[in-house]
C-alpha cells in the first residue's frame, strides 16, 4: 500500500479536532476549513467549559456537526460546467 491509499476516518478526525478544541481552545471551524468563525469559536468555548464526560460528548457532537456542515458545504463543479476538454456541455 502506498501513501496515496491512506484515508482519514471521519470519526478519528472528529475525535482529534474535539481534543484540540478542548485542550487548546481553538475554533473547530478554523481547523476544519481554514476560516475563522467567532460564533463557532465562542460556542465551542462555552461547551468546552464542562469537563465532565457529558461535556466531552457534547463538544465531540458539536465538532461532528461542524465537520458535517463543512463537508456538505463543499461544492465541486461538474466537469461539463467548467468546460473540460472532451466532456460534452450540458
Amino acid at each position: 500500500m502506498n501513501e496515496g491509499d491512506h484515508v482519514i476516518e471521519p470519526l478519528f478526525l472528529v475525535e482529534v479536532v474535539a481534543a484540540f478544541v478542548r485542550e487548546f481552545a481553538v475554533d473547530p471551524q478554523w481547523i476544519l476549513t481554514g476560516q475563522y468563525d467567532a460564533n463557532t469559536h465562542r460556542q465551542s468555548l462555552l461547551i468546552g467549559e464542562d469537563g465532565t464526560a457529558i461535556g466531552v460528548r457534547a463538544l465531540r457532537l458539536f465538532v461532528q456537526q461542524q465537520y458535517e456542515k463543512a463537508r456538505n458545504g463543499l461544492q465541486f463543479p461538474d466537469a461539463a460546467d467548467v468546460g473540460v476538454a472532451g466532456v460534452s456541455e450540458k
